[in-house]
């Protein structure tokens, strides 16, 4: 089964926070990804060389249903035909 992380993310002079939807194979790289996240500040390298620190203001993992096989990547997809019974 998959796993989606969801983090919600804030960068300063975006207007607005973002959100990042991540899939994992198993909850415990899910899980893992969202101690590393909030570990260190996000960084965004600009084109002109400057960069954004931004930080998580909030993180969950969950399992994918059978009907959100369309979140896992197209080429991962095969690893979760026989767990979705497809």
């Amino acid at each position: 089964m998959g796993w989606l992380l969801t983090a919600v993310l804030s960068l300063p002079l975006t207007g607005s926070d973002i959100e990042v939807r991540m899939w994992f194979s198993k909850e415990s790289y899910c899980t893992f990804a969202i101690e590393k996240f909030t570990e260190k500040p996000f960084r965004e390298r600009r084109a002109d060389g400057t960069v954004r620190e931004g930080e998580i203001t909030s993180a969950t993992c969950r399992e994918l249903g059978p009907d959100e096989q369309a979140l896992v990547p197209e080429h991962l997809r095969w690893k979760t035909k026989s767990l979705f019974g497809r």
